[in-house]
């Protein structure tokens, strides 16, 4: 039983003597509609999209959601920590480097 339980804590990324869950790395893309904060659903840093698509829509939000930008089609997003980017119809962006 301690066996399997020590098991089950490493395959979900946790210490046994302390049970904390380490860091993981976070998605480093994201397409489609939807939104996605950094530092939470995507790696802070920069993205463009892979393939473009011109229907595109986005939006960058800061960390208490006023609008930073928007637009339509390519554009490189920096998204810093804690800021949301909500996009429509979107090619898939791809993390570039760090902000």
């Amino acid at each position: 039983m301690l066996v399997a339980l020590t098991l089950a804590f490493a395959l979900a990324g946790c210490s046994s003597s302390t049970g904390t869950v380490e860091p993981t790395t976070l998605p480093t893309e994201f397409s489609g509609t939807g939104s996605f904060v950094a530092g939470e659903d995507i790696a802070p840093g920069r993205y463009l999209q892979a393939d473009p698509e011109p229907a595109c829509r986005y939006t960058l939000l800061s960390t208490d959601g006023v609008k930073i930008t928007f637009g339509k089609g390519d554009a490189l997003l920096i998204v810093g920590d804690g800021q949301t980017v909500r996009i429509e119809d979107c090619g898939t962006y791809e993390w570039r480097r760090e902000s």
